[in-house]
């Protein structure tokens, strides 16, 4: 299981996957494009030059993942006690934006670039995961992510890419509050957050008795 840092680990591992991509041999790279995890309304800010461009990873939705969620129950007694640790199973819902400028097609390039990356790898392996925090934990701004543990969870996170009708596509961007941008969606399926708390042990068993009816 992991600790509060694996959505924060997710995140940034796909990040870390994108910029990789970025920096791999691939025709007709973008120069000097750059993976950032933006709110998408900072990306459409044309006014704002310095801003960076490139492929954006935005956490837009989190959902309970419906089979994960039941695998622990019951976790109390019936005295209120628990009987095991108590985890949350999540979903990972992410939009994955891609800015620059639209006379040279950026954009649609970076996109395919982007996809390309995560079709490569649909599963995030432990080692991939262990490089991206890894690599991240040297920054002042990320450096808490060396004490996530998401590489030693024991389902790995896969993703998957999510398909919005044109009228989830309108509502995700009205909720956004900014103009489209040319974007994918993923779902990271399953994050598995365990609490660290300790268990009251079972009575012993003081008799047996077996009855053969």
């Amino acid at each position: 299981m992991s600790n509060t840092l694996a959505v924060a680990a997710v995140t940034s591992t796909l990040r870390y996957l994108l910029e990789q991509a970025l920096g791999g041999s691939q025709p007709g790279p973008v120069g000097s494009a750059r993976v950032t995890t933006l709110h998408p309304a900072k990306l459409a800010d044309r006014d704002e030059p310095e801003l960076p461009k490139g492929i954006n990873v935005f956490l837009y939705q989190v959902s309970p993942n419906p089979t994960w969620s039941l695998a622990d129950l019951p976790a109390r007694r019936d005295d209120g006690s628990l009987m095991t640790t108590p985890q949350a199973a999540l979903d990972l819902h992410y939009l994955i934006s891609c800015t620059r400028d639209d006379g040279e097609l950026d954009a649609q390039r970076l996109l395919a670039g982007a996809a390309l990356a995560l079709a490569v790898n649909p599963v995030l392996a432990r080692d991939l995961v262990s490089a991206a925090l890894a690599h991240y934990a040297d920054d002042v701004a990320t450096m808490f992510l060396a004490e996530a543990d998401l590489a030693d969870q024991v389902e790995l996170v896969k993703l998957a890419p999510a398909s919005l009708s044109l009228e989830d596509v309108s509502r995700l961007w009205s909720v956004l509050g900014t103009p489209y941008l040319l974007s994918l969606t993923y779902t990271a399926t399953v994050v598995l957050i365990q609490a660290d708390v300790a268990l009251q042990d079972a009575l012993p068993v003081r008799e047996r008795a077996v009855t053969v009816a």
